[in-house]
Formats: C-alpha cells, structure tokens, sequence
C-alpha cells in the first residue's frame, strides 16, 4: 500500500534505514536481554523457593493436602500470569520502538502527501462521497489515521514502512514469528476475541478448550490478563526474544541487499 507518488529509496535513504535499525536492534536486544535477566535470575527462582517451603512445611506441619494443593495451584496461576506479561512485554517492546523510529520518520514524509489526498477526497461531490460510502470508503482507514494522527499501531508501521521505503516487511522470512507474537500479546491482554481465535488455529493446545468458540461470551474463553483458557508454553518467553532479534536482524541484511542493488544499478 502506498501513499501517492512519493516513493524513496535511494542509496541515501537507505543508508539512514540501516543506521536507524542498528539502533533499534541495539535498544531493543538491551531492553529484551533485561526482561530475560529479570524472569530467568530474580522471578523463576522465587517461585521455585515458594514451592520448596510449601513442601517443607508440609512435612513439618499439619498441612492438609488440599491446602497444599491449592497453595501450588496458587503459585502455578501467578507463573503463568507473570510470564504472559513478560510476553507481552517483548511484543510491545518491539512494537514501540519500530513506531518510535520508523513510523514517525515516515509520518513525517508522508503527511503531505496523505493530507492532499484526504482533502481531495473531501473535495469529491457530496453525492459521490455517500455513493462510495462516505470519506471512509474513498480515503483508506489507516490514511485516515495518518492525517488525524491517532495512536499508531504495528499495522501502521508495515503500510508507512512500505509507502516510503518500498520495503514490505511482512515479506521478511522472520515476520511469522512477530505475527504469532502480536496474536499471543493482544489474546493475554483482551482474552476471547479475533487475536485468540487467530492463535488457536496455530496452536489449539495452547488452550484449556480446544473448541471453545472465542466470539462469545463462553466462561470458559480466555480471560484478559488472567491464568485461565490460555497457557502458553514455558519456552516461548525465549523463543518470542529470540524471534525479535531474528526479524531485527534479517531487515538489518535486507536493506543491505537493497542499498547493493541500489549500487549497482547506480540508484
């Protein structure tokens, strides 16, 4: 998708592009490789530490059994809610930065270019407009938002990044795993909806009913932020690093195949 005729990709640009997505790759790993610490040094040990003193008062006491039972399903449930926000933690720290550094810059080449064609748009025939469906049906959503500068999202990033740059990052080998990424992130934080019904057909195993029907209202669907409906393996939480650093990585080596190509066609 892009945005008029404005189009940029010369050697220059490109140069910039890969100086800018070192930073990110850098920034990011940083912030990544701190979360890791944190669950891998400081939360995962506490929680084995708990269970340990379950067990041993457990043998020290009167502890029923039910209460210990329930005392580790206690401890499991805050696990699993603990690392599903460190998940979602990767994803948005993936998703701001590339907004941060790209969406914006692009925004700022591209909002002439979107706001001529929104107010040509808008000088259609009234008639017209409401034939097409309103403003809405002739000026694509997301240009919309381009020119009213509502919140952006990683969507945002893809369309502007391919409007300005000609790089259509979905295209990338990596991107799958930064679409099962966002899926994963967006069914911990709203629970049932379109994001979990998305990654059930990826991993049904991931949920507690397989065939739970995730635009109703079920009880038994994902609840938003919680432990219940959803379990995400406990070796995702590095595989989503690792999945981020990949797709960093491998735009970092497109843009310079793209800047060789350039080079040698003397763009």
């Amino acid at each position: 998708k892009h945005y008029g005729d404005l189009q940029m990709t010369s050697s220059t640009d490109l140069l910039k592009l890969r100086h800018a997505t070192k930073a990110v790759e850098s920034l990011v790993s940083y912030a990544l490789d701190a979360l890791s610490t944190t669950w891998a040094d400081r939360l995962r040990p506490s929680f084995s530490s708990e269970r340990s003193k379950i067990d041993q008062e457990a043998t020290t006491t009167n502890y029923l059994d039910d209460f210990r039972s329930e005392a580790h399903a206690v401890i499991e449930q805050t696990e699993e809610i603990i690392r599903s926000v460190l998940v979602v933690a990767v994803y948005h720290v993936f998703e701001q930065h590339m907004i941060q550094f790209f969406y914006r810059w692009a925004r700022s080449l591209l909002i002439g270019s979107a706001i001529e064609q929104f107010a040509q748009a808008m000088r259609a025939p009234l008639r017209l407009r409401q034939k097409r469906g309103g403003p809405a049906a002739v000026v694509p959503k997301r240009l919309i938002r381009l020119v009213k500068n509502q919140t952006p999202q990683l969507c945002d990033v893809t369309d502007s990044f391919n409007g300005v740059w000609c790089i259509d990052l979905k295209a990338l080998s990596s991107w799958d795993n930064i679409e099962e990424l966002r899926l994963v992130a967006h069914c911990v934080k709203h629970g049932h909806g379109r994001a979990c019904k998305d990654l059930r057909t990826i991993h049904p195993d991931w949920f507690s009913d397989p065939d739970c029907d995730d635009d109703s209202d079920d009880d038994q669907g994902v609840l938003p932020l919680g432990a219940f409906g959803l379990k995400i393996p406990d070796s995702y939480f590095d595989r989503a690093i690792k999945g981020v650093k990949e797709f960093l990585a491998r735009l970092e080596t497109k843009l310079q195949e793209s800047q060789d190509d350039l080079a040698r066609t003397g763009g």
